[in-house]
């Protein structure tokens, strides 16, 4: 029989239905698979380990030399796979290998293409059930690519002959494809494909990307990020229901989020389509014409030009929101709750809170910032988290993004008109409008207003964590200048510290450590833009823990009764 090689990264529940359909649809036995996967501290495969006990599973720790030893150790003839493809109509693996002892033209078995999956060769020749054709002389998409990892029988020796003419650079599965298929003429003789005469057997069902090295597309309409589906997985003990998606019909073999069909319906996780649909009703033509019938009206250029210096063009923009205030009402933003609002919710309910603001969503475009340099995983999870939906989990956006500036010291207003003005409608496009969002700036309101109840403010947010089991994980240095600490209150106080920069370098190591602390106590972490993301993994795991950024510094600078200027607020918020 032959041999199946699956790979797969950071993807239990999708590995799960491709097993479970494999196995349905087929001939194979479990005894037949090999499983070569790579899991992050995050993502637990013991559920799908212990459903498919007989399956030969290796953890990764060297791609290619795992990969040389699975292959030593397999059959003749190996099908590769990997773990977003399900199948989905009977086949019977033992006659393709058949068709290839019989046939030395053919160099692959497809199970994904087929009559269904247009357009198909002009020179298809019918035998014995199955269909072949020159994939050297093909121009139609699919039907002249030889090499891929999804489910293709090929023989042993071919792939052997291909390793041989390469080495160790393969890193994983994309090179491993990619490095043959951008060749293929270069290192396949064999002329020939074939196929199964009826309909693909298996589809491709791409909502999430798990690597950063090769661009490939997917549609992420539903929460479908790995972090998301691993939840749903092992958490709430839900699956692919892939009996439901066999019976959808297809005509191409990568497929999106309609397929994604779950055994037990979650409506809290479908919620996110349904709001993306309400969002596509806005019309960004005609704000965009709004917008720019804003610029004619109003000569910016020329009022700075007549104005003596910032005070007075600050006062002039001032008074530009009376003059508009009608029209302003009909423009689109985020439903963000106030900083009391989000203060009153986090006490009421106790739920967690995943911060962004500018470092947050800079990082997010793929940049670098003071705090942590840019990390391709580290832009993934916060897009991934921004658009999460969960009802223990607030996620915050800065109120005065999209307020009044009136009553804010002169730095933070002058950013607001500078880089948030420039980048206001990028971040606005990333928000659900039927969502409720939180007040990111809540943890610094001594940095940003010149006016405010701060007493009161403070003895508020206290309420937070007066009386309970504290655990703060912050950078080494937070505390070594803060002469008043705003968690005393706390019943008890302890600290775990990790790097002040680039702390998601650290990430699993800082994850780990934090799952040590009891489930009862409460989570601050002061540590940039990794506290957004290690808040959001904690929480999916029962704890309650807050990003809550400046709050120590920002009550410290209260308490010392420090006027705050440019200098003192650019220093505030520099990394400690």
């Amino acid at each position: 029989m032959s041999t199946i090689i699956v790979f797969s990264k950071d993807r239990p529940m999708q590995l799960h239905g491709y097993l479970e359909s494999l196995l349905l649809f087929s001939d194979v036995v479990e005894e037949d698979v090999a499983v070569l996967f790579n899991q992050t501290s995050q993502i637990d495969y013991k559920r799908v380990i212990d459903s498919f006990p007989a399956v030969k599973w290796v953890k990764e720790k060297n791609f290619y030399l795992d990969l040389v030893t699975i292959i030593e150790a397999s059959d003749d003839y190996i099908m590769f796979g990997c773990d977003d493809v399900v199948f989905k109509a009977p086949f019977d693996l033992n006659f393709a290998k058949e068709v290839l002892k019989e046939d030395d033209d053919i160099f692959g078995f497809s199970l994904r293409l087929g009559r269904n999956i247009q357009p198909t060769p002009k020179d298809f020749l019918v035998s014995k059930e199955y269909l072949k054709w020159n994939w050297q002389g093909s121009t139609d998409l699919h039907y002249n690519y030889p090499w891929e990892l999804d489910c293709t029988l090929y023989r042993k020796s071919d792939i052997k002959k291909m390793l041989a003419s390469h080495n160790d650079t393969i890193k994983s599965p994309n090179y491993f494809e990619g490095d043959f298929a951008n060749e293929s003429k270069k290192y396949i003789s064999r002329p020939c494909l074939a196929c199964f005469d009826g309909i693909s057997k298996a589809i491709v069902i791409t909502v999430n990307a798990v690597q950063d090295t090769h661009q490939n597309g997917f549609d992420n309409k539903k929460l479908t990020d790995v972090f998301s589906l691993s939840h749903l997985y092992n958490v709430q003990q839900n699956k692919l229901d892939i009996r439901a998606i066999a019976n959808i019909k297809n005509s191409q073999i990568h497929v999106g989020s309609e397929f994604f069909l779950l055994e037990n319906y979650d409506k809290n996780w479908e919620s996110f389509e349904v709001q993306e649909v309400q969002k596509k009703k806005s019309n960004p033509f005609k704000l965009f014409i709004k917008n720019i019938g804003y610029l004619f009206k109003y000569d910016l250029k020329k009022i700075a030009q007549d104005s003596v210096g910032r005070n007075e063009f600050n006062l002039t923009l001032d008074g530009i929101h009376y003059e508009i205030s009608r029209d302003l009402v009909k423009i689109n933003k985020p439903n963000i709750l106030s900083p009391r609002e989000t203060i009153s919710e986090l006490v009421y309910k106790k739920t967690s809170f995943c911060r962004f603001g500018d470092g947050e969503f800079i990082l997010m475009a793929g940049e670098g910032i003071a705090f942590q340099r840019s990390d391709a995983i580290l832009t993934r999870r916060l897009n991934e988290i921004f658009r999460s939906n969960y009802e223990n989990i607030f996620i915050g956006i800065p109120h005065c993004y999209y307020s009044t500036v009136q009553d804010m010291r002169d730095f933070p207003k002058a950013f607001i008109r500078s880089w948030v003005a420039q980048y206001r409608n990028k971040i606005t496009s990333l928000t659900v409008p039927s969502k409720q969002y939180y007040d990111t700036g809540c943890t610094q309101l001594y940095a940003l207003f010149k006016s405010y109840d701060f007493k009161e403010y403070f003895s508020k947010i206290t309420d937070i964590w007066t009386g309970r089991d504290v655990v703060i994980i912050c950078g080494s240095s937070v505390f070594d200048l803060i002469e008043n600490n705003i968690f005393d209150c706390a019943k008890t106080l302890e600290y775990q510290y990790a790097p002040s920069k680039n702390a998601f370098d650290s990430y699993d190591e800082i994850l780990e450590k934090a799952k040590t602390i009891d489930h009862e106590k409460l989570i601050i972490i002061i540590l940039g833009p990794t506290a957004t993301v290690l808040a959001f993994d904690l929480a999916r795991l029962g704890y309650q823990a807050l990003d809550f950024g400046h709050i120590a510094k920002d009550y410290d600078f209260f308490c010392k009764k420090i006027e705050h200027n440019d200098q003192t607020i650019s220093n505030f918020f520099k990394p400690d």
